[in-house]
């Protein structure tokens, strides 16, 4: 399914014999909580993989600080490419950059196997929300400095620095609330918890279609195919903000 920004890739420290692998059963770490993009992706490739592979491929959750807890746990294991991670950039390069203490480093620790999924992260507001435009949301952001607040899929990621990148340019204050992944946001917004929210549309999509939230702008050059009504960020004067990831992601590590 081509909807479209955080890039996923799997990570893994590999073994030096690579043509023994895998020897044992395969641990796959999704860092987000369950029920978003990454746990859904993770737990669809998996019996692909064990198929291809002649070994189970166990999906972990090991959810926090922006997904940097789980990339964390597979930097550290021993380089024997037995655990991988589905990391994104923002838990793989961005949250840690932002971290004042950097818990590894990607370049030395990980290695990129491949893209596994490229989605769009959307501005979405609750369906009970009173603004029924990005314009109307800013402005009440401007009239009220700090009032109103966004969720996210947690510190560091796409989705984070992509309303961050939105907040600046309109040049309004609100209010960051982090969350442990794409599902919990959703959950928010459901809830109304926040005003508006960011990460992978997939985790808004139903809620959009229950009629429990609205898509108010996507970051798309283009608006998208299935989403026409919504317009797209260029649209309503942010030329500059396109949240489909060019997947800037490191490709070796010295684990490997």
């Amino acid at each position: 399914m081509r909807v479209l920004l955080a890039a996923l890739a799997f990570f893994v420290a590999l073994p030096a014999a690579a043509q023994d692998w895998p020897t044992r059963p395969i641990r796959l770490i999704s860092p987000f909580a369950p029920g978003g993009s990454n746990d859904v992706t993770a737990r669809l490739m998996a019996p692909r993989m064990q198929a291809r592979l002649g070994q189970p491929v166990v999906v972990e959750t090991r959810s926090g600080a922006g997904g940097m807890t789980g990339v964390d746990i597979a930097a550290k294991v021993p380089p024997d490419g037995h655990t991988l991670v589905l990391g994104t950039t923002g838990a793989v390069i961005t949250a840690p950059l932002l971290s004042a203490n950097r818990p590894f480093d990607a370049t030395r620790d990980l290695a990129a196997i491949t893209q596994a999924i490229n989605v769009q992260v959307p501005v979405v507001v609750p369906a009970r929300s009173p603004y029924r435009s990005l314009p109307e949301l800013l402005a009440a952001a401007r009239a009220n400095p700090g009032k109103l607040t966004f969720g996210s899929s947690g510190t560091g990621g796409l989705p984070h620095l992509s309303g961050e990148l939105i907040r600046i340019t309109a040049k309004v204050e609100m209010v960051h609330v982090p969350y442990r992944g794409g599902a919990p946001a959703a959950m928010a917004i459901a809830a109304a918890e926040v005003d508006l929210a960011l990460s992978d549309l997939p985790v808004f999509m139903p809620l959009v279609k229950d009629g429990q939230a609205r898509i108010l702008a996507v970051g798309a050059p283009q608006r998208l195919p299935f989403l026409p009504e919504v317009p797209t960020l260029g649209e309503l004067g942010m030329p500059g903000i396109d949240t489909n990831n060019p997947a800037s992601i490191p490709t070796t590590g010295t684990g490997c």
